[in-house]
């Protein structure tokens, strides 16, 4: 520990800044690594753990007060660099991951000595599993953000599973934890599904007119309603004057727009040209070593490389032919042994991503079996205590405690939803006036007096209480079982699910018409009163996108600005592959929730989005 002095005054903004998502944007040299790094200094003197995505190694300043001669007082783990506590390598990213996410350290990870191919899977391994792991407020910032967040069509499959897993990590942070900074010195290249996610926009100098654009259109609106068109104007016609570490914050949110200026950082600056040049003592070329180390180099790639090692046996039968010895034959098989080695090396390695990612399921199962094994064991206390209560339906893969009067009352029941059922959607009022199928309590065991539905309703499971509170919240609104499972964060199926259905039906806090479900007026009034007015298409479409993980919110967006879309075509304006996994888990949560319509090979919203 060192003795730069602790300070809690240098924030020139509202401290809530940073308890949402924020961008840093400014051209190279306008001050806005100076700026994010005062909000780090100011995160760390609260104790709180930042974790610093380091691609151009400027952070490593960190652990130095502003002269670089002494320590400063964060005791920051660096990984990579050449100033890191421990190297790391593009296989690391779900490593590191896991301990950042699970400890209460702050960390640098600087990928300044990864090549473009192994950042790129390096930090989409981070991302994933981090969105997995990690637990507590992190505040993570992803410097030069635009390199993990491209705006644009990505040119790879794993650059598109950066991509995708840089913005779920903004799109779903908040709710596991994160508070993520975007530092990037080109707003126009960074991905707009990241950058219109923050809450705050700190805008230092900028002289690029399509940077300047692109900061425009994340404030136009609100300053304009706010202050009115020539304001906005004024402000964005300042950014290319502004001075180093001035900038334009805006947080519509806490009704924040004003012209600061950030004062110098307190540690060392690391990323500047200076910094650099205080690096390690170098001596001259070694040649013969450097030779040695380029023979092994080559003789690596040809021995791993089944184009070359083609293209070698191609040329040794050759030989052979023209009347070669025979030794040559022997070189044309061990040639051919080793491009079948590397073939097969390369088949084992999409073996094993295969299983990761099956493992990754496995884990899921386990989750799911430990949800649904607390619902069996409140089964078996119910009737070691001698009755078997009401609240308890279908345990896991179909173990039903229900008599067989229940089922038959049950499939009667259903009957008359079918006969009443009618075409509805999300967003829609229950039917007024005519029959509703409510399906009622069932009855006590035999000698012992009936539950009342308040007597039920204290033994709602987690299951039912989160899809009740789904229902209510959405009144008057008109949902499907399925709908309601994915907003409540549960699977449509299983013991815990149709336990927590039959609950709040055998409750009376659910009316069902058809295929549609909402909250019965005992729930509504139990909680709060008369529901709320209807939500807008706009609105709902909100709440899903906010919901629902990726790629379903950035189909929902672009479907929203269409009348109508050929589905290849959608997963190439999303640089999605129309086939792949990624792009079919999106399809299907849309489509099980009643979200889009494809017919005659068109997609489209449902009407009630639109």
């Amino acid at each position: 520990m060192g003795n730069l002095p602790i300070s809690m005054d240098t924030l020139p903004v509202p401290p809530a800044v940073l308890e949402k998502h924020v961008a840093v944007l400014g051209k190279t040299g306008s001050g806005k690594s100076n700026t994010a790094k005062v909000f780090v200094e100011h995160l760390l003197d609260r104790g709180e753990r930042v974790c610093i995505i380091d691609p151009a190694n400027a952070w490593w300043g960190m652990r130095l007060s502003a002269s670089g001669r002494e320590a400063s007082p964060y005791p920051i783990a660096i990984f990579g660099g050449d100033r890191g506590d421990l190297a790391i390598a593009a296989a690391h990213g779900s490593a590191v991951a896991e301990a950042i996410g699970t400890s209460n350290s702050s960390a640098i990870i600087s990928t300044r000595q990864m090549s473009v191919k192994a950042r790129t899977g390096f930090f989409a391994d981070f991302a994933e599993t981090l969105l997995q792991v990690n637990r507590g407020l992190l505040h993570l910032v992803i410097d030069e953000a635009h390199l993990f967040a491209p705006q644009g069509k990505v040119p790879d499959p794993l650059s598109g599973r950066m991509l995708s897993a840089a913005n779920e990590l903004v799109s779903q942070g908040r709710g596991i934890g994160l508070r993520i900074i975007l530092i990037s010195q080109r707003p126009a290249k960074l991905h707009k599904d990241s950058l219109t996610q923050v809450e705050t926009m700190v805008a230092l100098r900028f002289i690029a007119p399509q940077d300047t654009d692109a900061i425009e259109d994340w404030i136009k609106k609100w300053v304009r309603r706010q202050k009115g068109a020539d304001f906005g104007e004024d402000v964005i016609a300042s950014l290319p004057s502004l001075q180093t570490g001035d900038a334009w914050v805006w947080a519509p949110e806490i009704g924040l727009l004003e012209r600061v200026h950030f004062p110098l950082a307190r540690t060392f600056d690391s990323g500047t040209p200076q910094a650099a040049d205080h690096g390690p003592a170098l001596s001259g070329i070694n040649l013969d070593a450097l030779r040695g180390r380029l023979e092994t180099v080559e003789a690596e790639i040809k021995a791993n490389d089944p184009a070359a090692l083609r293209a070698e046996i191609a040329r040794l039968r050759g030989q052979v032919s023209a009347g070669d010895p025979a030794g040559d034959r022997e070189a044309v098989r061990a040639a051919a042994f080793g491009a079948g080695l590397a073939a097969g090396l390369a088949e084992r390695q999409a073996e094993v991503d295969r299983l990761r990612q099956y493992l990754v399921r496995v884990a899921e199962v386990t989750d799911r079996i430990v949800e649904n094994g607390s619902v069996l064991l409140h089964a078996v206390q119910t009737v070691r205590d001698g009755s078997l209560a009401a609240s308890v339906g279908n345990v896991d893969h179909g173990l039903t405690l229900a008599s067989p009067e229940e089922r038959s009352r049950d499939a009667d029941s259903a009957r008359i939803a079918d006969s009443d059922r009618v075409e509805t959607g999300i967003g829609a009022s229950p039917p007024e006036p005519g029959p509703v199928a409510i399906t009622t309590r069932r009855p006590a065991p035999a000698g012992r007096p009936e539950a009342t539905p308040d007597a039920q309703r204290g033994e709602l499971t987690t299951a039912a209480r989160r899809l009740l509170a789904v229902l209510v919240e959405r009144a008057p609104a008109r949902l499907t079982w399925g709908q309601v499972a994915t907003l409540a964060g549960l699977k449509a199926s299983g013991g815990y699910f149709n336990t927590g259905v039959r609950l709040l039906r055998g409750a009376g806090l659910v009316a069902e018409a058809g295929a549609h479900v909402w909250a019965s007026e005992t729930a509504i009034q139990e909680n709060g009163g008369r529901p709320r007015r209807r939500q807008t298409p706009a609105e709902v479409l909100a709440m899903w996108c906010e919901k629902l993980p990726a790629p379903a919110p950035a189909m929902l967006r672009a479907l929203a600005e269409r009348e109508g879309v050929v589905p290849a075509d959608l997963a190439e304006l999303l640089h999605l592959q129309p086939r792949g996994g990624f792009w079919n888990r999106g399809v299907a949560l849309l489509r099980n929730n009643n979200l889009v319509q494809i017919r005659g090979g068109v997609m489209r919203l449902a009407a009630e989005l639109r």
